[in-house]
């Protein structure tokens, strides 16, 4: 599992969720990333092709003192 470390930005796909599944679906989620400490949860601008801001949005980030933690890596090792 890959997960964002500090520094740079993203590319991806971001999911709304619907507001009458949302405690539910946040509740499923945060149970399936936060189970262990390689996770820190942060709210995140999202931005659209242009640089526009669109919104927010949870994005888990790597824990730098989490014990899986595997950061400095070339994309070399990384592949």
């Amino acid at each position: 599992m890959l997960g964002l470390d500090a520094g740079g930005n993203c590319d991806g796909v971001a999911l709304r969720l619907e507001e009458d599944d949302l405690l539910h679906e946040l509740e499923l989620l945060w149970r399936r990333e936060m189970v262990a400490e390689a996770y820190i949860p942060r709210w995140v601008d999202l931005l659209d092709e242009d640089g526009a801001r669109f919104g927010s949005g949870i994005a888990f980030t790597m824990n730098p003192l989490a014990n899986t933690y595997a950061g400095g890596l070339s994309r070399e090792a990384t592949v």
